[in-house]
């Protein structure tokens, strides 16, 4: 059996052997480097004895150019203008990586959604990693990411980028991107990545319900959009339809109540303790912190005290009564 310092230096001795083929047979891209050293990296996490996570999947290969096609918006069908006829006006060199770096949760929420429709508009698929994370997905709009698949392919984000403008071209120009309100204590946990948000549009019509959904994290200390929801059919299909109604449901607390009880009823509160003493504030026993006044005792033959009348003293002899005068 080797020991650690050996393994140590195999390690090593690896790390510097990948390192020189590397620069031996060259690279063409940051891609290209970063796929060859993560199949380096069985060798670095079993060469130690160090405790890793292997994530179990390996970095999507990009491709090696994505090019814009400058394609016009897709054609309104929401009735009038659309999100992306809203959007078309703006620059598209509006959003540089400068700007995206700084972007933070919850407050430039929208910033980040607008950018990515800015781009949609444009036809501006180059630019999607600034708003994207590098393991974005996308499906059906509910918050378990039903139908889920990878934003970046080996073929590119050619495929969800066209369905996001078409999807897009469904909802009002005027619509309210809408944010689940959220608590002091849960807006912590979003702006320090622990936690994600959702925000989302509205469309369609009440009995064919229509979402545009967009999860928000934060990635490398700059927010990101995760996941998009939307429905890639109009009116929805019938797994559509039934992912709208679990998103109007609210959504689960981040830490659920524990209620006392099977049945979430308060338990009784205890008479009587152990011994037979009343518990304080029990009907017959005296309130708590109240003063404890003397217990007035009559002697025998004492009438009742006369209502209005001073009360008697303690320890005072018993009125006697008078005797009857003489007759005659």
């Amino acid at each position: 059996m080797p020991s650690a310092h050996s393994l140590r230096r195999l390690r090593h001795v690896l790390l510097v052997a990948g390192i020189t083929s590397i620069a031996a047979g060259g690279c063409q891209a940051d891609s290209d480097l970063g796929q060859r050293l993560f199949e380096f990296s069985p060798m670095f996490r079993y060469g130690c004895n160090t405790m890793h996570h292997d994530r179990g999947d390996a970095p999507v290969s990009k491709p090696s150019k994505i090019v814009n096609q400058g394609r016009p918006a897709p054609a309104s069908t929401a009735g009038g203008p659309s999100l992306l006829d809203e959007y078309a006006p703006r620059p598209d060199d509006e959003i540089k990586a400068s700007e995206a770096d700084t972007w933070q949760l919850p407050f430039q929420t929208k910033r980040v959604v607008v950018a990515l429709l800015t781009m949609a508009a444009h036809d501006d698929i180059e630019k999607l990693d600034l708003v994207l994370t590098p393991y974005a997905r996308w499906g059906l709009p509910d918050r378990r990411e039903w139908g889920g698949k990878p934003v970046f392919t080996k073929d590119g984000p050619q495929e969800f980028f066209d369905a996001l403008r078409e999807a897009a071209a469904r909802f009002p120009a005027k619509g309210t991107l809408r944010v689940p309100p959220q608590p002091n204590s849960a807006q912590f946990y979003v702006r320090h990545g622990a936690e994600p948000m959702w925000a989302y549009y509205t469309g369609g019509s009440p009995q064919s319900p229509d979402i545009l959904a967009f999860k928000m994290v934060i990635e490398d200390g700059a927010a990101r959009i995760d996941y998009i929801g939307f429905n890639a059919h109009n009116p929805p299909t019938a797994l559509e339809q039934m992912a709208i109604r679990s998103t109007n449901d609210p959504p689960p607390p981040l830490k659920p109540r524990i209620m006392p009880g099977s049945m979430g009823e308060r338990p009784p509160l205890p008479t009587m303790v152990p011994g037979g003493a009343p518990m304080p504030g029990a009907p017959g026993s005296p309130m708590p912190g109240a003063p404890v006044m003397p217990r007035v005792i009559a002697p025998p033959g004492a009438g009742a005290p006369t209502p209005g009348g001073p009360a008697p003293t303690p320890g005072a002899p018993a009125p006697t009564k008078a005797a009857p005068a003489g007759g005659h």
